[in-house]
């Protein structure tokens, strides 16, 4: 799949893989299809491990990121903050309605923190239960990028209608920042 959008972009295409293993012919693999960057689950992927993709991906030019979700710690990514180049958090909670955690807005904030101290090159990343309708918090805790997805792809009015409904409630919240 990677391989042929590939062939009709040449924006950056980034790899989310909730995988338990990651070896060099992998690496070499998303390398050649045109992976520009690799994230990984932090919580499968520490010491050694990550280390060695993390060389990988750098001599291949793929930037690295980690996932922390599902309540894994912070933790988790103490000692790799330095190095990675996106830190992307997952905010849902497993219900029906498919809101974040109220957790999650405290630990967008500490890893904010973490990251405007460590590596302010490092990109905040947040995904998960985020709606037009309750983004004002996750907006003021400072991330670079919001994912939406439901909110967009089940929009009763379409995916266009729900790309504009999100980008308002973002700007929307940014207003509120401001004052």
């Amino acid at each position: 799949i990677i391989y042929y959008i590939r062939k009709i972009t040449d924006k950056p295409i980034e790899c989310h893989f909730y995988t338990q293993e990651c070896d060099l012919l992998f690496i070499e693999k998303m390398a050649f299809v045109g992976c520009t960057m690799l994230i990984l689950p932090a919580d499968r992927f520490i010491g050694s491990q990550l280390s060695d993709v993390m060389k990988w991906c750098r001599q291949k030019n793929i930037k690295v990121g980690l996932t922390v979700g599902s309540y894994a710690p912070l933790s988790l990514v103490e000692d790799a903050i330095y190095d990675i180049d996106r830190l992307h958090i997952m905010t849902n909670v497993n219900d029906e309605v498919g809101n974040y955690r109220p957790s999650s807005i405290n630990m967008i904030k500490r890893a904010r923190k973490l990251i405007d101290e460590c590596n302010p090159k490092c990109e905040l990343s947040v995904e998960g239960g985020i709606r037009p309708e309750n983004v004002d918090e996750i907006v003021a805790a400072q991330p670079d990028i919001i994912v939406f997805s439901a909110a967009i792809y089940k929009d009763p009015e379409g995916i266009t209608a729900g790309v504009k409904k999100c980008r308002d409630a973002i700007d929307k919240a940014i207003a509120k920042c401001e004052h």
